[in-house]
């Protein structure tokens, strides 16, 4: 594969530094998981293009020694993606390869986050599965990265505003006069197809606007993927053909099983009627042997029974045997099943690979555009939900003030009747001392 067009390469890393090329310009610049894509160059180019300082940070430490050692200097620096010696607010630009690893993981974005200055932003490009990228004209993407949504949700907390610009493909020819001025782009001939990517400029101050930027890419690496077309053609043929012999192997187990449980249906009879032999034999030989005339009789019964026996018991080995046989039938046709099965999931999974399916990508666009309206609806139940909330909120606590209002209000009529009690307790000690004393006076 020609690195030009490799995922996360020059042909789409370059073009969104061209395109922010104006906020980069004598700022100090902080360059994510590119190191490895790039072998170092999409630094050396942001230093080319007027960055004052680059650092670029990548987990493959082979690539960053080896980018150090081809690039490094005072005002290029490579190292590893570690962040906890750098101060808050280091980076005027942090440029993100793929912001997908940090939507899934938004602890790690808040470590990015904070070394974005107060007038700096945060750039970053995250893959629309709608859209198309020119890498995948080589290489087959795996897994389905994060949502547009999911994105703005894990920017919202660390910055006030982020601004969503998209990456598309210009496939085609540039018409223009030697001396021409300006650029015409005509898109009616691809039928409106969806961006590529999603480019993210997050900060705590709107960026200033940036014009809208065509990219020129080098027509040669594409010469080479006819090879990778054609060889994804030939094993995709490759999986059918194993497919169809899969096919037929599979038929042939099902009519040898099919064979092996008529057989064994056909023994079961036979099986039932010698044991009912065997049954009447034994049964004739109790009889016999209360006759004392019958030795030879019984001696003749003896040995057909015991012919019997060895009847049955063949029979009985025979149907053990046919049973092995059929259960060994069917694990073969599961195990046939199953190679057919993950023959033709391969060969679908090819099918897929090499051609585009627009009915898919508009269908993730319809059910991408209705999530954005369902989540748009949801946030405004949220906010309606969280006011209803804060009132719930207050009427409680003026209904806490009034309980706590009649609380104090019983108290003090408490204590009032309380002191009422003593006064009438001390006015009848007087009363019966005065009738005391009364009595006193009469005697």
């Amino acid at each position: 594969m020609h690195p030009t067009f490799r995922r996360m390469g020059p042909s789409e890393l370059l073009p969104r530094y061209i395109f922010a090329e104006s906020l980069c310009a004598r700022r100090r610049v902080l360059e994510v998981g590119a190191v490895a894509s790039t072998g170092g160059e999409s630094a050396r180019f942001l230093l080319e293009r007027g960055a004052r300082v680059v650092v670029a940070c990548d987990e493959d430490l082979a690539a960053v020694e080896a980018a150090q050692k081809a690039y490094g200097g005072p005002t290029l620096r490579f190292r590893a993606n570690v962040y906890d010696d750098l101060e808050p607010g280091s980076f005027d630009v942090v440029l993100v390869a793929d912001l997908a690893p940090y939507v899934r993981a938004p602890t790690l974005l808040e470590e990015l986050a904070r070394l974005v200055s107060k007038q700096g932003h945060l750039i970053g490009g995250l893959r629309n599965p709608g859209g198309l990228a020119l890498w995948q004209l080589m290489e087959v993407e795996e897994g389905a990265p994060p949502t547009y949504g999911q994105l703005l949700d894990v920017l919202a907390p660390h910055f006030a505003h982020v601004e969503v610009a998209t990456q598309s493909p210009l496939l085609g020819y540039q018409l223009a006069f030697e001396r021409g001025e300006g650029l015409q782009v005509d898109g009616s001939l691809i039928r409106g197809g969806e961006a590529a990517y999603f480019l993210v400029v997050a900060g705590q101050e709107p960026a200033r606007s940036v014009d809208p930027t065509w990219v020129q890419l080098p027509p040669e690496p594409l010469a080479f993927t006819r090879g990778r077309l054609d060889e994804v053609a030939q094993r995709a043929k490759g999986w059918e053909e194993r497919t169809g012999k899969l096919k037929e192997v599979v038929s042939k187990l099902r009519a040898e099983l099919s064979d092996r449980e008529a057989e064994v249906a056909s023994l079961k009879p036979s099986l039932e009627v010698a044991r009912e032999e065997g049954a009447r034999l034994s049964a004739q030989l109790e009889q016999a042997r209360q006759t004392p005339q019958a030795a030879r009789e019984r001696d003749e019964l003896s040995a057909k029974l015991r012919r019997r026996e060895l009847e049955q018991q063949v029979l009985q080995e025979r149907l053990s045997d046919a049973e092995r046989r059929l259960m060994q039938q069917r694990l073969e046709m599961e195990d046939a099943q199953r190679a057919q099965t993950e023959a033709s999931v391969q060969v679908l999974a090819a099918q897929e690979a090499h051609r585009l399916e627009r009915a898919r990508r508009e269908e993730v666009g319809a059910s991408l555009e209705e999530t954005r309206e369902r989540l748009t609806q949801a946030y405004a139940q949220v906010r309606d939900l969280q006011d209803e909330i804060s009132n719930l909120r207050i009427d409680r606590e003026k209904d806490r003030i009034a309980a706590d209002r009649a609380q104090e209000q019983a108290e003090d009529r408490r204590r009032y009747a309380e002191a009422a009690r003593e006064r009438e307790l001390r006015i009848a000690g007087q009363y019966s001392s005065a009738l005391a004393a009364v009595e006193h006076l009469k005697d």
